[in-house]
């Protein structure tokens, strides 16, 4: 069932945006042997959402779901067309800035790579000022996309996202896609295992 999922996904996507969606799909931005990280706690997650909403409002949800992923669609869904104007003391535990920015939510119908290069930008951000920039930038993102994305978009960046898709699974679809079978599943084996990166 999930092989037939993606080999229908693949017939949607142009370009460098099967490149972004593999790896999406298995949770990353770059082959496994690549060591990147988000460095972004489910504690940090939370700090965000509640620059969006009540504090109490965010951790009732995340009493109740247990999920930071839920949570965020939560409070996507609870601001649908509301704007919200956040300063830079509600993102970051020490701020001695006084800036202020204001958050709509509403769906862009964003683009793989532009998500892709939104999850890399936070992944690039360290040193001083950094947990603000990686707020700001999941804060940017999430608002951006519809309550079903900002759930896994979330999922993905603590690392609890599970979708059921492995490398195996991405082979088996990629053969799918290109032959309508499985014939090209040792080719592709002997290719993955040259490479490592699907």
């Amino acid at each position: 069932e999930m092989t037939k999922i993606v080999t229908e996904l693949l017939g949607e996507l142009k370009g460098n945006e099967i490149k972004y969606a593999m790896y999406l799909l298995l949770g990353r931005l770059v082959p496994k042997y690549i060591p990147i990280e988000f460095n972004f706690s489910q504690k940090l997650i939370l700090k965000a959402l509640g620059a969006l909403s009540e504090e109490a409002t965010v951790k009732g949800y995340f009493s109740k779901f247990g999920d930071v992923g839920t949570v965020a669609s939560q409070i996507i869904d609870d601001m649908e067309g509301k704007k919200t104007e956040v300063t830079s003391e509600e993102l970051t535990l020490e701020s001695s800035e006084n800036s202020q920015k204001t958050y709509v939510i509403e769906d862009k119908d964003l683009e793989i790579a532009e998500v892709y290069k939104s999850l890399q930008v936070i992944t690039e951000a360290s040193g001083k000022g950094s947990q603000e920039a990686k707020i700001t930038s999941y804060l940017n993102l999430i608002t951006s996309l519809d309550t079903l994305s900002s759930r896994f978009v979330t999922r993905m960046i603590v690392g609890t996202i599970r979708l059921g898709i492995s490398d195996k699974t991405l082979l088996d679809s990629l053969s799918w896609f290109a032959a309508g079978d499985k014939s090209l599943r040792n080719d592709l084996d002997i290719a993955f295992g040259k490479k490592a990166d699907i």
